[in-house]
């Protein structure tokens, strides 16, 4: 029934990670119903904030799941707001490679064109181009451009992307690839033997508008870059001391938003950032004290609302109703 899912969201399935539809469908009712909160793409993040307005961004990472990314964005479209889908063109739903040559799947552009026309949400793409010069052993960045070239042939409207993975998993960052974006403005990564280069892409000549973690690369090394490039652990959006670094403490890049909200779980989440210049991070909340931060954060801040699609079901295996 469903030939592009990987085995990726059977494991979270099995694992009791994953949320019925309702859950997400509860989340788009509570957005909706929101009188100070402006609900916007990825590619409005930087736009005015409303006096007295918190701006909130939805953004979701398709990595393992294309099914569920539309029904999210049916779900979305259905009480009047939009969000941003970043496609990963190194999962197995988008394509493989076969004899050397990559060969994308022919239902991917379908569903991503459903998501953008007929449910006017913001497809982008998950970069990942590191994975290719790492693993494929091809041109990591001559990937992220074709990429970019064929979904735009097949009427997708790129205009941002969003890295994949984190610095600890490849060394470096996927926007990393974007130049200006390295941090200590490095020009390359050394992988087992083989040099990286970074910095080889122009995002202005490529037609790109926007990073979507909104970057903020580390300028002189920081206390603690080292381990944390070398130390990723086991599950590690589900390691409360790893997870903290990343968000808050990282050495390596700071993000843009002031804060990051991610779905990690069934009804748990990681609520990141900086208050009144100190440190803000909470673990294993729920839905219910994503409501309540977000009613308490004052005006002219800026949320991002993490869901990956992986863990939210789709509508049928949804028994809440």
């Amino acid at each position: 029934m469903y030939p592009l899912r990987d085995d990726a969201k059977t494991l979270v399935s099995q694992l009791g990670l994953t949320n019925p539809f309702g859950y997400y469908r509860q989340i788009v009712e509570w957005l909706a119903g929101l009188k100070r909160c402006a609900i916007r793409p990825m590619s409005d993040f930087r736009a005015p904030v409303p006096h007295g307005h918190v701006s909130i961004s939805l953004r979701h990472d398709m990595d393992t799941e294309p099914y569920s990314s539309v029904e999210v964005a049916r779900e979305l479209h259905a009480a009047g707001l939009s969000g941003s889908f970043y496609v990963l063109h190194t999962a197995d739903y988008y394509g493989q490679w076969i004899d050397d040559v990559f060969r994308r799947t022919t239902e991917i552009a379908p569903m991503l064109r459903q998501i953008q026309d007929d449910f006017r949400c913001e497809v982008g793409l998950h970069n990942d181009g590191l994975w290719v010069y790492e693993k494929s052993g091809a041109d990591g960045s001559r990937a992220v451009t074709e990429e970019l070239a064929w979904l735009r042939s097949e009427g997708l409207n790129i205009v941002g992307t969003a890295a994949h993975n984190s610095a600890p998993v490849y060394g470096a960052e996927n926007f990393e690839l974007f130049r200006g974006r390295a941090a200590l403005n490095r020009s390359h990564i050394n992988v087992d033997g083989r040099t990286i280069p970074l910095q080889t892409l122009d995002e202005s000549a490529l037609g790109l508008a926007y990073e979507a973690n909104f970057p903020k690369p580390a300028k002189r090394k920081q206390p603690g870059l080292e381990r944390y490039l070398s130390d990723f652990p086991d599950d590690a959006v589900r390691n409360r001391k790893w997870m903290r670094t990343y968000l808050v403490d990282n050495p390596h890049c700071a993000w843009g938003a002031h804060y990051n909200l991610w779905l990690i779980g069934r009804d748990r989440w990681v609520i990141a950032g900086r208050r009144r210049l100190r440190n803000l991070f909470a673990w294993n909340a729920t839905l219910n004290d994503v409501k309540k931060f977000v009613g308490r954060v004052p005006g002219g801040r800026r949320i991002v609302l993490h869901i990956h699609p992986v863990y939210i079901d789709l509508p049928a295996a949804d028994s809440s109703g």
